[in-house]
């Protein structure tokens, strides 16, 4: 399991996180960590709200807080 980013935080696969994504305050499950970005998984009704046609969207490690879920 990657934990492992610059901005040490410590995220891992599974972990909640929240961020502002146009305006909106968004929350979604990390699925992939990476050097300086996370690929999170949002709900339908968010990807909707943000008007992204997948549920995937990527997140840069000093855009986001975790979050207990």
């Amino acid at each position: 399991m990657n934990t492992c980013n610059p901005s040490n935080k410590q995220v891992a696969v599974g972990d909640w996180i929240e961020f502002q994504r146009n305006g909106h305050q968004a929350k979604g499950k990390v699925v992939t960590v990476r050097q300086s970005t996370v690929l999170v998984e949002l709900d339908k009704p968010t990807s909707k709200l943000l008007k992204y046609e997948n549920n995937i969207t990527v997140v840069n490690h000093k855009n986001y807080s975790v979050v207990n879920e």
